[in-house]
């Protein structure tokens, strides 16, 4: 609640200009007279501040101190906080408020070693840090020696839940070495009393609060008897007894002792209740990152995030095991999105890095759509190309189920990190309405739809501005929207800007970098290479269809489709379904082709298989639902029309050149001359065959059981009952109906 000097300063500031210019005469007036009757120069009054001058709130950078503060735990804050402050001179910019969260769920402190402890204080009270606003937060619990550092702090926020002291009941005797730390630190800082810091760790020191004159006073029970001798004295309260260990929680420290400024609910209220324009972890937190980059890449299927979960654990094993841990992963996202579950898995790993202490930081350089977009945003950090997509429709239209529970994971990472989760949710629910919402007071700016709004403690301090994203409809922003909006941390045009961002020396080495797995990569990045195997694949095919027993045609046009399907499956495009429709399908145009000619239900059948089998297999899904599924259709389509140009390629080349090629002239029974080609069709205009009953000829290619015969000068279209008859071998005709010439083999 707002004192009443803010209240006057509130109202006095949305007062008119002529009610201040009244204020300000009347003043002038008041000290003129003053300084007349004492013979003084009159005092000018310092001019009122204007409320679109006063400065806009300072940035939050959240410095997590690993606890216990053991080994070298200090000097990495140490280094944190020397990273921030060199920044800020480097751009000409305050520094900001340094928040130090202190432990997490089940880091407490205890065991923390006094010396560590006492120099990362004397660090937070150096020349440097004079002039910077430092924060304790308390997530959970505080004990331990660990208490100096939040003493050493300008203020002690705590999470309404967490509690400070001792709980197990273990002595930590305290000495007259460490009792002069405590006082020390207590003496400059004044925050938490430095006697009920040592009845935490102490069980033989109890403490008192006694009231004395100007207020009350925090005492070890061996200097009452010199206090009640003391003028103002009124008597005293025994807070910690002697055996016991103190234990207070927040709400005690913050309503019954004033210890702490605020109780929080979680680091978005940490954020406004610190009236912060943001509060985000410094990347730079350490001296000597050891980085590496995992790749998500393409659709996201069970595949593809087994793949990326496995082989991230391997590589954090090994580099464990070799003492050498990994403290930096930069996961790079190129993908639309397409399952729910598994990025729920995915995000579930990212976590856990997290809690490990491993910072994970998202590189987008092109698109993390859908719920792509939920993993970037599970990242400590999303770095993204300007033009780059983040959210809209992905690969993938999700059902209410699936959207809920991507919402109520978005809410839980936004809680434990003090975020909003309104814009991310907007990227996979269409049923929100997300909002511009200003705070005037504390000069603030969220976008947050109706219903986390309503879960503000100061929501009435927060008006609606304009709408950013309607129901109906998926948020998606471009990487500059991104930034601006909040939802990424910077924007970096590639990869070697990224290194730079993050002070990064060389680039991170890639999980699984072998010859392999590079080589599948650049394949699968290739987005040119699936239209060149079609196209070369069906021209091989029908080149081999229409000259049966070249094999090498139809070798190629197998290997050719083969790796087609192979990149469909690794992008999880494809899967049996694609395979079985594209292999059932040149079986019923074989069979079209050589055991029933004609085009019939075969024929047909067969080509519509083979051009569905190749639709579904350059995209994820059967049926479009969502606008990126439609936007991707053509892409699809085009998989058909390069099959068409490569069937038509492969007529013309057959029909040009191959029965000029040398090696297979021999083979392939060569196209007529424009003369004789004349003398063809004039015969079969006729249709007069008539003139053949009987005659011998000899098979110029293999009749199955169509093909071409040759008596004497005459090329002839003839077929046989069903029979297959070698090329070059002797035929007789046995009858004709038309221009249908029956013949035989000759026995």
């Amino acid at each position: 609640m707002a004192s009443r000097r803010e209240v006057r300063r509130e109202r006095n500031r949305r007062r008119p200009w002529p009610a201040h210019a009244l204020r300000l005469v009347g003043l002038s007036f008041i000290l003129t007279a003053i300084g007349l009757l004492t013979h003084n120069e009159p005092t000018r009054p310092a001019p009122l501040a204007n409320a679109q001058d006063a400065a806009p709130p300072p940035v939050g950078h959240l410095v997590k101190v690993p606890l216990p503060i053991a080994g070298n735990a200090d000097q990495s804050v140490r280094t944190q906080i020397n990273r921030i402050l060199n920044s800020a001179q480097q751009r000409g910019d305050a520094p900001g408020v340094i928040v130090l969260e202190l432990g997490g769920e089940e880091e407490t402190g205890i065991g923390s070693e006094f010396g560590r402890a006492y120099e990362l204080a004397n660090f937070l009270l150096s020349q440097p840090l004079q002039n910077v606003r430092t924060v304790a937060y308390i997530p959970h619990r505080l004990e331990g020696h660990a208490l100096l550092v939040a003493m050493a702090c300008q203020e002690i926020v705590m999470h309404e839940d967490a509690e400070m002291g001792r709980a197990d009941g273990d002595a930590l005797p305290i000495g007259n070495v460490e009792r002069e730390g405590y006082n020390s630190i207590y003496n400059q800082r004044q925050t938490l009393p430095a006697p009920l810091a040592i009845a935490m760790l102490d069980p033989q020191v109890e403490v008192l609060l006694a009231d004395v004159q100007g207020g009350s006073r925090w005492i070890y029970a061996d200097e009452l008897e010199a206090i009640q001798g003391q003028p103002g004295f009124t008597g005293y309260e025994t807070i910690v007894k002697r055996g016991d260990l103190g234990e207070l929680t927040a709400g005690e420290l913050r309503t019954k002792y004033a210890i702490i400024s605020h109780q929080v609910g979680d680091k978005a209220d940490l954020a406004a209740r610190l009236k912060l324009s943001e509060l985000s972890e410094d990347p730079n937190r350490a001296a000597d990152w050891r980085a590496i980059r995992v790749d998500l890449r393409g659709g996201l299927n069970e595949q593809s995030a087994t793949s990326t979960i496995q082989s991230l654990r391997d590589y954090l094993q090994k580099a464990e095991a070799a003492g050498e841990p990994v403290n930096f992963v930069c996961l790079t996202i190129d993908s639309p999105g397409g399952s729910s579950a598994d990025a729920i898995a995915l995000i579930e790993e990212v976590e856990g890095l997290r809690r490990d202490g491993i910072y994970v930081a998202a590189y987008v350089p092109l698109l993390a759509r859908a719920d792509a977009a939920i993993i970037a945003n599970a990242c400590d950090s999303i770095s993204i190309a300007p033009d780059a997509v983040l959210g809209g429709s992905g690969a993938a239209a999700f059902s209410d189920n699936e959207v809920r529970d991507l919402v109520e994971r978005i809410q839980i990472m936004a809680k434990e990190r003090g975020r909003r989760w309104s814009l991310p949710a907007a990227m996979i629910d269409r049923r929100l309405k997300v909002y511009k919402y200003t705070n005037e007071a504390a000069n603030q700016v969220a976008y947050m739809a109706e219903s986390e709004w309503q879960t503000l403690r100061d929501k009435d301090q927060w008006q609606a501005a304009e709408l950013v994203c309607d129901v109906g409809s998926l948020l998606k922003l471009d990487g500059t929207e991104a930034v601006e909006f909040g939802v990424a941390d910077h924007a970096v045009e590639n990869m070697a800007e990224f290194q730079r961002e993050f002070g990064l020396e060389d680039a991170p080495a890639l999980v699984k970098e072998n010859w392999a797995h590079w080589f599948v990569e650049q394949l699968k990045a290739n987005s040119f290479l699936p239209y060149f195997l079609l196209f070369f694949g069906t021209s091989a095919l029908i080149t081999e269809v229409s000259a049966p027993g070249l094999v090498g045609p139809g070798f190629i046009a197998l290997l050719f489709y083969s790796l087609f399907f192979w990149l469909a499956f690794l992008k999880g495009d494809a899967d049996a379904l694609e395979i079985i429709l594209f292999v059932v399908g040149v079986i019923c145009i074989g069979l079209e082709i050589f055991v029933v000619p004609g085009f019939g239900i075969f024929g047909i059948g067969g080509g519509a298989a083979v051009i569905l089998s190749l639709v579904l297999a350059s995209q994820s899904w059967v049926i479009p639902k969502n606008e990126y599924q439609f936007e991707k259709l053509p892409e699809s389509l085009l998989a058909v029309i390069t099959t068409g140009a490569g069937f038509l390629l492969g007529l013309f080349i057959m029909r040009k050149y191959l029965g000029k090629a040398p090696g297979l002239k021999h083979i392939m029974l060569a196209p007529p001359d424009d003369e004789e080609q004349a003398a063809v069709s004039r015969r079969e205009s006729l249709a007069d065959y008539a003139h053949l009953a009987g005659k011998r000829g000899r098979a110029a290619t293999q009749l199955m059981p169509s093909g071409k015969a040759r008596f004497g000068d005459d090329l002839v279209d003839v077929m046989t009952d069903g029979a297959v008859v070698e090329k070059g071998a002797d035929v007789v005709v046995v009858g004709v109906q038309g221009n249908v010439v029956l013949v035989e083999p000759v026995e």
